[in-house]
Formats: structure tokens, sequence, C-alpha cells
């Protein structure tokens, strides 16, 4: 089972708030708790741990390879994947939001280089993407100095008012 599998495993175990996933298809084996879950079901319902109900979730495509993995702590497997994918999201900083509903361009041309990338340096006022509204192109223009560390959109998708584009640190 290759880390993306288990990754996106975990972020179901996250995302769905179960307590528990035993996963077993053509001899693969993977058993996830989230203890933080288990903890807190355990204390609000004044049950041991160790009686706390579990749920069960399936996933297709496993390797045919036997292999059995316990993780006791869903925040220690975080750590080991992200460790093995450095993709650790990335949190604080400044986020640039869109003004307008429309369309993300991050470049004046289809040809044309993007404005930023991650990684860019910029200025108070330098043109960060333009968004389309209603055959107007609005340029968005960065409101503080600093890197452009995530781009949370895609060229040429729909965005909302309020949308995240841009985090600068």
């Amino acid at each position: 089972m290759n880390t993306s599998e288990v990754l996106n495993m975990i972020q179901v175990l996250k995302d769905t708030g179960y307590r528990h996933i035993d996963v077993v298809h053509e001899g693969s084996h993977i058993i996830l708790s989230n203890a933080e879950m288990l903890s807190q079901t355990a204390q609000s319902s004044g049950m041991p741990m160790s009686s706390a109900p579990t749920s069960t979730v399936a996933t297709p495509a496993m390797p045919q390879t036997p292999q059995s993995v316990k993780i006791e702590s869903l925040d220690s497997a975080i750590n080991v994947v992200e460790d093995e994918q450095a993709s650790k999201p990335i949190q604080g900083g400044h986020l640039v939001e869109s003004p307008i509903v429309g369309t993300y361009y991050n470049a004046p041309s289809p040809e044309a280089d993007p404005y930023v990338c991650v990684g860019s340096k910029v200025k108070k006022g330098d043109v960060l993407c333009i968004i389309e509204a209603m055959k107007l192109m609005n340029e968005i223009e960065a409101d503080q100095e600093g890197e452009i560390v995530e781009i949370l959109v895609e060229n040429e998708q729909g965005v909302e008012y309020g949308q995240p584009l841009f985090r600068i640190v």
C-alpha cells in the first residue's frame, strides 16, 4: 500500500469523524484508529475507551501484497505520512480573497507566464491574477508585501466572492 492511499484513509477518518477504520481487501489489512475521537466519545458518554463502538469503512483498489498496519494515534500516523511526502498544509499568513464572483486567470493571456507562483515575492499593489466578471478583466492586487506560499485556486476556475485565492507570509 502506498503512502497516498494511507493518507487518503487518514483524511477520511478525520473528515467523517469515524473513530476507527478497518480495511481488509485482497490480502491487505489496515487498521486506523482516531485516538482523539475515541477519547472524546468515551469522555462524553462516560464509557471506558475499550468499550467505545467502532465503524468500518472499506476502500477499493488495495494492493495484493499482504500487509497489516495498526496505528494507535492519528497524529503520529499523519506525521509519518507527511514526513514521507513533505506535504504538510500551510497555516497562518494572510489570505487574499476574491472581491468578486468570476473566473480566475493566473496570467494576462493563455501563452503568457503567470503573474505569480509559489515562492514569488510580492509588494503591495503587485498584480496577482485577473478575475473576469461580465466580460470585464479585473486585476487583483496584493494588499500586503510578502511571499506567495500557497495558490488556492486553479487557472480558469470559477471563484466566489470572499473565496481565498492566495496565502502570503
